[in-house]
């Protein structure tokens, strides 16, 4: 009977000089999941058992090729894409379904927000997490960059697939409630209106300086419950249980801390939409794309306030800048970009400060002058580490396993 040698899969009676096998390499990533396996052939000898790695590159047309060099970018981009579709899809029904002329009953409320933002949020991870880590977050890869030693090169790639996924989930969903969005608006679309449906823009009665402190807070919380769940030494969830855990996330933090600036907590969940608006709402969205009008998410919020749904009027609760230079107007650099991108490095910086122990953490680093006398020692030197291992292997009393 023949023997198959269990770590490299060969058989050692083969007749044949040298056995082909496939072998998987598995390359550890430190983002939220593990990247995809790369695939190699090695000849086995049967004599010697050696293994020879062979170069191999069987893409079966040139698209093939092209795909697999640019799978994580892609994966971003469709991750991002499921969590626009769902996200602004469910803003679209829940708050266009308001007007009578666009549904007879109201199909939903601020809970189906909620649910449809974790849904997609959750959804997006699932689809990319297993190619490219699931990041669907230009301050999750910056904080992997950061932290956890991710490639800087790969940040502005992974940033730009993200934003251009929100872009084109953008336009898809307006294209879908087009005319939905029109009969809401009365014919002539304003940012004021509906811009909200695919951006975020504060409530009326809140400063800068509010708007700036909600997302620092949502998204510090967001990126320590990330980074606590891809801990290995901190208890983390089953393999492929990890976009759960993410969507209950997502669920509480908006049940928490979206009632006044809609929990962006990503630069490119807000600022791909905001480009879509801007193109399609013509001059107004344009001219007013820098502005901080707030197209108020009261037409959200006003679901769960009051028994009746609201009107066009509510939804039209706005924070109006006359100056378009003036410091409001600079709400979505300071509110949707700037404040998660500051709240996810203190959120990170605090989790690792704190709880993380992992060698790939930059406040773990060893300290100069300890790794100089590492090096000094003469007890550091290789021979010496291996006979200590052995004089304490040597002492240690034989397992009865």
């Amino acid at each position: 009977m023949s023997q198959i040698n269990s770590e490299s899969g060969y058989d050692s009676n083969a007749k044949n000089d040298k056995v082909t096998v496939r072998h998987f390499e598995h390359r550890e990533s430190s983002t939220i999941f593990h990247t995809d396996q790369a695939l190699a052939l090695r000849q086995v000898d049967p004599e010697t058992g050696s293994l020879h790695h062979i170069d191999y590159d069987d893409h079966p047309n040139a698209w093939a090729r092209i795909r697999y060099q640019l799978r994580e970018p892609f994966a971003e981009f469709l991750g991002t894409f499921i969590l626009i579709m769902f996200g602004a899809g469910v803003d679209c029904q829940v708050v266009l379904s308001t007007n009578i002329a666009v549904a007879s009953s109201q199909k939903g409320s601020y809970g189906t927000l909620l649910l449809g933002w974790a849904v997609g949020t959750a959804m997006g991870v699932w689809v990319s997490a297993g190619i490219s880590g699931g990041h669907l977050n230009p301050v999750v890869t910056l904080c992997q960059v950061v932290y956890r030693r991710f490639p800087l090169r790969k940040l502005p790639i992974y940033a730009a697939a993200q934003i251009f996924g929100a872009f084109c989930a953008a336009c898809v969903i307006y294209g879908n409630y087009s005319r939905a969005i029109h009969l809401y608006e009365g014919g002539t679309l304003t940012v004021p209106g509906t811009a909200s449906l695919f951006s975020t823009y504060p409530i009326s009665y809140l400063s800068n300086a509010g708007c700036f402190f909600g997302e620092f807070m949502a998204t510090a919380v967001l990126l320590i419950i990330i980074f606590a769940v891809t801990d290995k030494r901190n208890g983390p969830p089953p393999a492929g249980l990890l976009p759960i855990v993410i969507f209950l996330t997502i669920a509480g933090i908006g049940a928490s801390f979206g009632m006044q600036t809609g929990f962006a907590m990503n630069p490119a969940r807000d600022f791909g939409p905001r480009l879509m608006t801007a193109i399609f709402y013509g001059r107004e969205g344009s001219l007013r794309f820098l502005v901080a009008d707030s197209g108020s998410l009261t037409s959200r919020f006003t679901l769960t306030y009051s028994l009746d749904p609201p009107t066009v009027s509510d939804h039209h609760v706005a924070r109006h800048e006359a100056d378009p230079i003036s410091s409001a107007s600079q709400y979505w650099l300071w509110t949707p970009i700037l404040g998660p991108i500051m709240g996810g490095l203190a959120g990170a910086g605090i989790y690792d400060t704190l709880i993380f122990t992992g060698s790939e953490s930059r406040i773990n680093r060893e300290a100069p002058s300890k790794r100089e006398q590492q090096q000094n020692s003469p007890q550091s030197s290789p021979r010496s580490m291996e006979k200590q291992v052995r004089q304490r292997s040597a002492s240690e009393p034989e397992s009865m396993v």
